[in-house]
């Protein structure tokens, strides 16, 4: 294997924390029997928090759900939720493009501990590539309430509360310069998407992708990052698993498809 797919497969392993073998879990939710639900109270209020194991597999697709609350995400130190399967599918649409010369950068809006990011960093390192970009969005300070006035989708979202999805811009950086990637072909754009990405309308991007979570944080992402299929130029687009959960919202591949 040459060299640059080693690094970028181990690159790969330590952001989604997957260079040794652990068994992890997660705490069950508050049961809704009423009898195991009095037990689960005592238990928590001794201090007893009652957890099931994550299945690897489950780890691997990057399909495990964070439960209410910070637990499971303040245990974590994976940089990214992704998975492996996924983070493979993000390299491949990096590789692609490269591949056919797309012009652009590459984005990722709502990029929690920067996993994802420093994978397409690395890997146009790996490739020796010094003309292109990689583009960090995000709040930095975890997900807005709901909106269901004008996102209906969302009415259920407890997002918000979970303070885990909030990291600072400080430690995104660092997590970038822990693998020496923080230099000038990064950029980071803070603030809520209806704010920020507006200002980055016109930009070329290669690669985009979505991983808001949030039906509206998707929704807005999508309004100015992603290209107009009539310039004649394919890129890649990935949209998080994550984001299409909300009831209802796996019509989203084709409002973007119409938007095109």
């Amino acid at each position: 294997m040459p060299e640059a797919e080693l690094y970028i497969d181990l690159l790969k392993r330590s952001v989604a924390d997957a260079l040794q073998e652990r068994t992890w879990y997660v705490p069950v939710p508050r049961p809704k029997s009423l009898i195991k639900r009095v037990l689960s109270d005592l238990l928590a209020a001794r201090g007893i928090t009652l957890v099931r194991e994550v299945d690897p597999s489950v780890r691997g697709e990057g399909s495990e759900r964070p439960p209410r609350g910070t637990a499971w995400l303040d245990a974590t130190s994976a940089f990214t939720l992704l998975g492996q399967d996924r983070l493979d599918n993000l390299q491949w649409c990096v590789e692609d493009v490269l591949r056919r010369k797309v012009p652009g950068d590459m984005i990722e809006t709502g990029v929690w501990r920067g996993g994802a990011c420093i994978l397409m960093r690395a890997i146009l390192k790996a490739y020796g590539v010094r003309d292109r970009k990689v583009w960090a969005a995000d709040s930095f300070e975890g997900l807005p309430p709901a909106d269901p006035d004008q996102y209906p989708l969302d009415r259920h979202s407890t997002f918000h509360e979970q303070r885990g999805f909030a990291v600072s811009l400080e430690e995104v950086r660092h997590n970038f310069d822990k693998y020496g990637l923080l230099d000038d072909q990064v950029e980071f754009v803070k603030g809520w998407f209806c704010d920020t990405l507006p200002k980055l309308a016109g930009h070329t991007w290669a690669v985009i992708h979505l991983d808001g979570d949030m039906y509206e944080s998707t929704a807005e992402a999508s309004k100015t990052s992603i290209p107009d299929s009539r310039r004649g130029v394919t890129s890649s687009l990935t949209i998080s698993e994550r984001c299409l959960h909300a009831p209802g919202s796996l019509g989203f591949p084709q409002e973007i498809s119409h938007q095109r």
